[in-house]
C-alpha cells in the first residue's frame, strides 16, 4: 500500500493533491497482500488499484483527479476486476452508482470498441453479471 492509497482512503482531498503534484503515481501502484485480496465473508474489497480505492470511497473529486493524473479507468486486478466489478460489490449502492456514472463517462471518452461495463474478469463475468 502507498501513501497515495491511503490518503484516497482516508478522502484526504489536499493529501491526494499534494502526492500527485509531487510526482505519486496513480497508474502502476498495487495494494497487494492478503488482507487485500476478495475472500468469502470478508467485509471490504476495494481492489487493488489507487482508482478503485478512490472510486469505492465515492469522492468525484478525488476520482476524477486520480484519472486526470493518468490512472486507468481499464485496469484489472490479480481476479480480472475492473473498477466496475469492484464497485457492484460495495455495499453503498448510491455512491456505487454515482462512481460508475463517472466513471462511465470518463472511459467513454477513451472510445475504446468494447464498453468499460462490459470487459470481463478472469472468470468470464462483466461487472453487471
Amino acid at each position: 500500500v502507498t501513501p497515495l492509497h491511503i490518503a484516497v482512503v482516508n478522502q484526504n482531498i489536499s493529501l491526494v493533491h499534494h502526492l500527485i503534484s509531487h510526482g505519486g503515481d496513480v497508474a502502476t501502484p498495487r495494494a497487494t497482500g492478503l488482507y487485500f485480496q476478495k475472500r468469502r465473508g470478508g467485509l471490504i474489497y476495494f481492489g487493488e488499484h489507487i482508482l478503485s480505492f478512490a472510486a469505492c470511497g465515492g469522492n468525484k473529486n478525488i476520482i476524477s483527479m486520480v484519472i486526470d493524473a493518468g490512472a486507468s479507468t481499464r485496469v484489472q486486478d490479480y481476479l480480472g476486476n475492473t473498477v466496475l466489478h469492484i464497485l457492484v460489490l460495495q455495499p453503498n449502492k448510491v455512491a456505487a452508482c454515482q462512481s460508475i456514472d463517472l466513471i462511465m463517462t470518463r472511459d467513454a471518452e477513451l472510445q475504446e470498441p468494447v464498453p468499460l461495463d462490459m470487459v470481463p474478469n478472469l472468470q468470464g463475468l462483466t461487472p453487471m453479471k
